[in-house]
């Protein structure tokens, strides 16, 4: 990838389908959506949830792929061509992705310690081992109708093996994001080796990550299988499912942090608006059917994530008959405490096969996790390529590039394996994902199609895929130009009216001085969109109307492919590309482009 004409591409599309569902497929459909799920009552969840995913999440996944297959470029690349001004979403789309690739890695880190530990007979988490405020609540079910086991005993907080071992023992944690109280030894290896294994496996680029695709993409399914079939023969299996969907109050419908929740986790479950698609799609074949990807994809995504949940909650089940507790509450949890607390307790409970079920879930979290990562570093490092292609213009130089990327991204992590580590990365996951994530989607969908044109997008995906009718493309370019938009400035105008809850883990509320680092790193991405508008304010200040237009430049992997382009469309080329000595003295503007529809 030393320049974009010579972009490297994936061996075939279904190599590009598994990257994608691995990217896409990560850990939150393991902890986030299953505890959506509960949260919101069960099953009514699942109506706005499918319905935004139609609405708005399949319409944004189908631009983002389109817009990177069609360029063949990097988001900042392709958004620069496509829009001058516009250059800043693609760069806040991958430094959205840049921060997920920081703390990710650590929680995959987590996932190896956890891994290593679970290859002995008994495992560390299932008993307590002489903590004051520990008692293990095992099998405890015949002496709960009474009498419940306090939380609170003499002023001691009771807590359960797994959440003394994550919390004391794994992660040494702190008494607050102020103290970091240095480094955790094992952590810290942990994480060096993961960044290790980011590094062998993108060496080669998109290449090797295709055909990695085929385990990472793949696997975490079996593990799914066995783990939901274990789940549905344990006690109290048939209690779980309940909580998770067999629930059904449709007051609830009417609650607007229902569709605010719905609608932000089709984003966060598609990976999108976060330049990752646009870059994967980039090294798709010019006439690769993206149509039926950006259908099969999103819907398999969404329906790992809620058959995800039955191997959840099947365990979660089984807890609450064995363990003396008031609620389903009471083991219900989301985030890492699902996935290295609760969960973890749950597998403790399987008795001699414990160790087993724990090494698969590990094993499964662990391709999971490295299928995101890998897509997340990826789409990092090609752009970063790219944007220094001039300098990084040899295989020998790319390798060192991308070795270079991963040391930096392994000594900003220390700061999230140290003692205060989970706070940093609890900030850090907390605020990436709201308003960056949702401006960024909104500005996508009005640069597209108020600004490049609709007419022009479509003519576009038509040389890709071939000819539509009419009625078909009347569906997407009513959700691209109106109901996409509409969603997502309604969800930002709620997510600004809606009380902000304040950031805290464990019950620590954060300290105002680390609330305003949160909104430094919201402001980094976001800050990325003027700056770059104001910066080509100043180069087209000749001509002004210029930096609104698409390139010639945009058009060259089109150019590129023209011969299979005739087979799609001999007959109707909406436009004529120029030579560039044609240009003007902006030499990547065309002057014949077609005005916006």
């Amino acid at each position: 990838m030393a320049n974009e004409a010579e972009r490297a591409q994936f061996g075939s599309s279904l190599e590009f389908i598994l990257t994608v569902i691995g990217y896409a497929v990560g850990l939150g459909n393991v902890w986030r959506f299953p505890y959506l799920v509960f949260k919101h009552g069960g099953a009514p969840f699942l109506i706005p949830f499918f319905a935004m995913l139609f609405l708005v999440g399949i319409p944004t996944f189908f631009l983002e792929t389109a817009i990177g297959q069609f360029s063949g470029l990097s988001p900042s690349h392709a958004f620069e061509k496509m829009s001058p001004v516009f250059q800043g979403v693609g760069y806040a789309a991958i430094i959205i992705n840049a921060f997920v690739g920081f703390y990710y890695n650590v929680i995959i880190a987590y996932c190896l310690y956890y891994l290593v530990f679970s290859l002995r007979s008994e495992l560390l988490w299932s008993n307590c081992n002489g903590e004051i405020d520990c008692f293990k609540r095992l099998n405890l079910s015949s002496n709960c109708t009474e009498d419940k086991l306090p939380f609170v005993q003499n002023n001691i907080t009771i807590r359960s093996p797994s959440e003394v071992y994550f919390y004391d023992k794994v992660l040494e944690i702190s008494d607050g994001i102020q103290n970091l109280d240095g480094l955790v030894t094992p952590l810290v290896l942990a994480l060096l080796l993961a960044w290790f294994l980011v590094y062998v496996a993108l060496a080669k680029g998109v290449a090797s990550l295709g055909k990695i695709s085929y385990f990472t993409s793949t696997f975490p399914y079996v593990m799914l299988t066995i783990l939901v079939v274990r789940g549905a023969l344990l006690e109290g299996a048939g209690e779980g499912v309940k909580f998770y969907v067999g629930q059904f109050n449709i007051s609830q419908l009417g609650d607007p942090e229902l569709w605010k929740d719905a609608t932000v986790q089709v984003f966060y479950a598609l990976s999108a608006c976060t330049g990752g698609l646009i870059s994967m799609s980039s090294f798709n074949a010019f006439n690769n059917n993206l149509l039926r990807d950006a259908l099969l994809v999103p819907i398999l995504d969404c329906l790992t994530g809620f058959y995800a949940g039955f191997a959840i909650f099947t365990v979660l089940g089984h807890m609450y008959i064995t363990k003396c507790v008031d609620s389903f509450n009471e083991v219900a949890a989301k985030g890492p405490e699902l996935a290295f607390v609760v969960y973890p307790e749950g597998l403790s409970l399987m008795g001699k096969a414990a160790p087993f079920f724990s090494f698969l879930f590990f094993i499964m979290m662990l391709a999971l996790g490295f299928g995101s990562e890998f897509s997340i570093m990826e789409s990092v490092m090609s752009t970063a390529i790219d944007i220094f292609n001039k300098k990084i213009n040899t295989r020998a130089k790319q390798l060192g590039a991308r070795l270079v990327i991963c040391i930096v991204y392994f000594l900003c992590g220390l700061t999230m394996v140290s003692r205060g580590g989970l706070y940093v990365l609890n900030l850090i996951d907390t605020v990436i994902a709201g308003y960056p994530l949702l401006i960024v989607g909104l500005l996508q969908v009005i640069v597209v199609p108020w600004v490049y044109g609709t007419e022009r997008f479509v003519n576009d995906i038509e040389c890709m895929i071939g000819k539509k009718s009419k009625s078909f493309w009347l569906i997407w370019i009513i959700s691209w130009r109106f109901i996409t938009p509409l969603v997502l400035l309604g969800i930002i105008i709620a997510t600004i009216i809606m009380p902000a809850e304040a950031i805290s883990l464990k019950g620590v509320i954060y300290p105002d001085y680390a609330v305003a680092i949160g909104w430094v790193i919201v402001a980094i991405p976001i800050a990325a969109i003027p700056v770059c508008a104001i910066y080509q304010a100043y180069k087209f200040r000749a001509n002004p109307r210029d930096m609104f237009k698409p390139s010639e430049d945009y058009y060259a992997n089109r150019k590129k492919n023209e011969e299979k382009l005739k087979k799609a469309d001999k007959s109707d080329n909406h436009f004529e590309m120029l030579p560039t000595n044609e240009a003007n003295s902006h030499s990547n503007i065309r002057k014949n482009v077609i005005a916006p529809v």
